[in-house]
């Protein structure tokens, strides 16, 4: 069993990285995560058009939907990483991905059937948000065990460009197809994009052999994750404001398909072309993730980007509830391309930052707890806003989740998270945190990664400064300067302390 100081002089020996489109693991990931988005993003934006126009549901009926895609995370969110931590996190993503492949080919038979209704689609988002909830925590947890520790910001950044991508051609093509095909059948993009991503998961040769059973009772571990992260002074503060402002986002969101298709009146087209150029925009925003975080640090990055993604949508809103047509129409798709071009740096920061600060035999649970936390609350967000919507109208139940988000974002600006420049510099300023996490999973076997993430000298490069990062021969995946390559293993995951740890 290796010791502290050998793992971490382990770490620091390996200074030079192969690039990331020479990683099989990765790319066989990207290639399937890519697909996959193309086909969920058709059918993300038919959904609603099926319930609005098809099925002519009402403000409560369409919170209700929304609150059944999310619920999982309210219901199952905390074992779920419990759970995965005991077994094969790429044996998951299938089955989830499976599943979700025959719940959202469901939706047209049930058309073709002629019994389709809210209801339906009720049931069919819980179990779509069920499998969801463990393919999320999965995959979360297995890209730090299929590259390096230091290259998890680019490696972050690429499978968001991925996504990013899927959403340029996603919704427009989703609102022009409506127009010529019925709307439930376009949720077979969905299944499609499902399927491709089981067959990349099931293409991966990495080393995920489920951790030795402990012992310990399944409420046991779960606690163990909670303490992780509510008594982490970084990532409790950032899953109560992200918290905080899901349930009020949701509020609106739950009723942004009526206002802009029943009350504006807008064409299903055109409410494509808003998230298509929308998505547009934020394809800047992993370039802009890495220079924010080079020149700023990781900590005001995520601030400034909550702040950018999380409120100005939600001041269109308003806007658009009392302005004529055009106005609100085009208010709406100038700040969601604000808004959007600023998410992805925050989800890449934040992602990246929390993956390099947990220990890998936390990894699951820490993923399965921030997703709760961060996430749980949202379908209930959805039931409020629907009823506020029926009750007190659209334009109030707007200004309310506004005055959510700003105090949401206020919570987090004014916490430590707005210091941070790197992981690495936080735990070596910190070190406490570092042997608390070490406490945490004392006795399972594995050196802590945190603490050798603290004493390695090359650690936390990439989050820390946009140095190491070479102009790519690939678009999406950026190279690492350095120009060795890490000895592969027989199946070519990358041979090195963190890539494959159980």
């Amino acid at each position: 069993m290796p010791s502290p100081s050998a793992s971490a002089a382990s770490s620091a020996t390996v200074d030079t990285a192969e690039p990331l489109r020479r990683n099989r693991n990765f790319t066989t990931l990207l290639a399937g995560e890519s697909v996959s988005h193309l086909g969920v993003q058709v059918a993300t934006i038919a959904l609603p058009i099926v319930a609005v126009t098809y099925l002519d549901a009402t403000e409560r009926e369409t919170g209700m939907i929304q609150a059944a895609a999310t619920g999982a995370f309210l219901l199952i969110g905390l074992p779920a990483g419990a759970w995965i931590d005991r077994i094969s996190k790429r044996r998951v993503m299938i089955v989830a991905n499976l599943a979700r492949a025959v719940l959202m080919g469901a939706v047209p038979a049930l058309y073709l059937a002629n019994v389709l209704n809210v209801s339906w689609l009720i049931a069919l988002a819980l179990g779509l948000g069920f499998a969801t909830v463990f393919f999320d925590v999965s995959y979360m947890s297995l890209t730090p065990q299929i590259v390096r520790r230091e290259h998890l910001h680019a490696a972050n950044s690429a499978l968001t460009t991925a996504e990013t991508f899927a959403r340029v051609a996603g919704p427009g093509a989703s609102g022009l197809l409506a127009r010529a095909i019925p709307a439930p059948f376009l949720l077979g993009g969905g299944t499609i994009g499902y399927l491709a991503s089981a067959f990349a998961a099931s293409r991966l040769r990495v080393d995920d052999t489920p951790r030795p059973a402990s012992g310990r009772s399944l409420g046991a571990e779960v606690r163990e994750g909670a303490r992780f992260v509510f008594l982490h002074p970084l990532l409790s503060r950032t899953a109560i404001a992200v918290s905080i402002w899901a349930g009020f986002n949701q509020m609106a969101q739950a009723l942004m398909a009526i206002l802009v298709l029943r009350q504006m009146g807008v064409g299903t087209g055109e409410y494509g072309l808003i998230f298509t150029v929308a998505a547009i925009a934020s394809l800047a925003g992993p370039w802009i993730a890495t220079k924010s975080v080079a020149r700023f640090g990781a900590g005001p990055t995520i601030v400034w980007s909550m702040a950018v993604s999380a409120i100005p949508p939600l001041v269109a809103y308003v806007v658009a509830d009392v302005a004529p047509v055009s106005v609100g129409y085009w208010t709406i798709m100038a700040t969601f391309c604000v808004g959007w071009a600023a998410l992805p740096v925050f989800n890449i920061t934040h992602l990246t930052l929390r993956q390099q600060l947990c220990p890998p035999e936390l990894m699951g649970r820490m993923n399965a707890t921030m997703r709760f936390a961060m996430w749980g609350v949202t379908p209930i967000g959805a039931l409020v806003g629907g009823e506020l919507g029926e009750r007190i109208g659209m334009g109030h139940t707007f200004v309310i989740a506004l005055v959510g988000a700003v105090a949401s974002w206020l919570l987090l600006a004014g916490s430590r998270v707005r210091h941070v420049k790197t992981a690495a510099q936080w735990l070596a300023d910190n070190p406490d945190e570092a042997a608390r996490a070490d406490a945490l999973v004392a006795g399972s076997g594995p050196v802590m990664a945190a603490e050798a993430f603290a004493t390695a000298p090359d650690a936390g490069a990439v989050v820390g400064s946009a140095e190491p990062l070479a102009p790519s021969s690939t678009p999406g995946l950026p190279d690492f300067a350095g120009g060795g390559e890490i000895p592969e293993t027989e199946d070519g995951a990358p041979d090195h302390p963190t890539a494959s740890r159980p």
